[in-house]
């Protein structure tokens, strides 16, 4: 009776240590992989959900009701990988397994276009990611090009991406071009430079412009591309050494961040430059690289105050 009485507390021990980071709170609803178990916070109550298969990436529709993730990769199922919808209360509405003629290796992200359609990158060689996107009242695939660096506007409105360049095309042949909604945007037609991104394209909170970095380490480039007004502009970034990302802090204002470590701003109608404060907030995108895939992600939704 004894050692009944000391299994159970070691049960609740273990519980609630699986819980004390996820403490309730009335205002905040919460994603968090723990233990290899989804948890699901609204408002006071948790819901642990588990798959066999695993889970990984979970993300929340833009309403808020349904959630999405994929399972962990195994080369052993005629389903390499799959995608599976979710309620709050941890039952599956529908799944979407990875076409198996799709090359695709690896997730790269996954998230909802709208709260209608779910998709998601995946890796299929250095050069080149895949771009899948399926209805989720039918479960059907509607959508599937390659690229790479696809980024989707916070709207749904617009999907982004470098175009494909095959694995291994030399210069000037792997040039690189901006493609939105599957028409080539930048650079425009008649520009035959040679151009160079660096990282991925970045989307305005209010999806009105898109932003990336173009040119060599000491000789970037801030581009700017409103896909309604088809409008372009041109920043340098004179004095920024090695920029690696971007992101947004609000609509008007562009983080920079370099190898190095540093931050800079820049103001999305002049480009003025300028080195961000310390509590310049993390980047914005959802992107995690094929090897961390099973990272523990948190996605936080809390009601203003």
């Amino acid at each position: 009776m004894q050692l009944k009485k000391t299994m159970l507390l070691i049960v609740v021990a273990q519980l609630a240590a699986l819980f004390a980071p996820f403490a309730a709170h009335a205002d905040c609803n919460r994603l968090r992989l723990a233990n290899d178990r989804l948890l699901i916070q609204n408002g006071t109550s948790t819901v642990a959900v588990s798959d066999s298969e695993g889970i990984e990436m979970p993300r929340w529709s833009p309403r808020g009701d349904q959630i999405i993730y994929v399972r962990r990769f195994n080369y052993e199922r005629a389903a390499y990988s799959t995608l599976v919808v979710i309620d709050n209360a941890g039952r599956m509405i529908r799944s979407f397994p990875i076409p198996a003629d799709s090359a695709v290796n690896a997730i790269v992200q996954l998230g909802w276009r709208d709260d209608d359609h779910v998709f998601v990158e995946g890796h299929v060689n250095p050069s080149t990611t895949q771009y899948l996107e399926w209805e989720v009242a039918t479960g059907r695939l509607i959508t599937q090009k390659a690229g790479s660096w696809f980024a989707v506007s916070p709207d749904g409105r617009f999907v982004a991406q470098r175009a494909h360049v095959p694995h291994g095309a030399p210069p000037p042949y792997d040039s690189a071009m901006l493609v939105i909604n599957d028409e080539v945007v930048y650079p425009v037609a008649g520009d035959e430079a040679y151009r160079r991104f660096i990282g991925a394209p970045s989307w305005s909170p209010d999806s009105t412009q898109v932003a990336l970095l173009e040119g060599g380490d000491e000789s970037a480039i801030l581009v700017l591309f409103a896909p309604d007004t088809k409008r372009v502009l041109r920043f340098p970034l004179a004095g920024v050494a090695v920029p690696r990302e971007l992101s947004w802090s609000g609509t008007n204002t562009l983080l920079i961040r370099t190898s190095r470590g540093d931050v800079w701003q820049a103001d999305r109608a002049g480009g003025r430059l300028s080195v961000a404060p310390a509590s310049a907030p993390a980047a914005s995108a959802y992107r995690l690289q094929p090897q961390a895939a099973s990272t523990p992600v948190l996605e936080e939704r809390c009601s203003p105050d």
